[in-house]
């Protein structure tokens, strides 16, 4: 029963967690950044998890988020690449990967696992978000410009983001 109740709840929190990241600005816009003692006890109760399961590739993926917000990127590195060990397929941890690997200033592995998240969600709005904040790291403007007009049709609220990050 226990295995089950977590198992349903780790995927939605795991998905939760990186829309309120693509959604949420570094700057913790509208003060809806989780406090550093509530990423302590998330941190806390995956690694507790993970005792238990270290296989459990959903608690790889949602304790990657909670480092990822707490910006211990190397940790985050490390457990996402864990839950893709373990789940090679895992789009979700692809991007959170990315991300990581994109705020510790390492452009080149964050675009490969854009590209691996692209191979198996090819039409994902959610990673082109990702990539066209990878090109406005690199200051191309026209190419992340591009990536809005993919964003577009599917949320327009995650595309005017872009385009306020675009022309601020």
């Amino acid at each position: 029963m226990k295995a089950s109740l977590t198992k349903t709840l780790l995927l939605p929190l795991c998905f939760s967690l990186f829309l309120t990241h693509c959604k949420l600005s570094d700057s913790a816009i509208n003060g809806n950044a989780k406090s550093p003692q509530l990423l302590k006890k998330e941190i806390s109760f995956y690694q507790g998890l993970l005792k238990t399961n270290s296989n459990h590739h959903k608690a790889h993926l949602a304790l990657g988020w909670a480092f990822l917000h707490d910006n211990q990127y190397a940790q985050a590195i490390t457990s996402f690449n864990n839950a893709i060990r373990l789940s090679e397929s895992n789009v979700v941890a692809y991007i959170g990967l990315g991300i990581a690997y994109q705020k510790s200033g390492h452009i080149q592995y964050a675009r490969h696992s854009y590209e691996k998240a692209k191979e198996f969600k090819p039409t994902w709005y959610l990673i082109d978000f990702q990539i066209a904040k990878l090109h406005l790291q690199k200051n191309n403007i026209s190419k992340a410009l591009a990536k809005v007009d993919d964003i577009m049709p599917y949320d327009k609220e995650l595309a005017h983001q872009l385009i306020n990050e675009i022309y601020p």
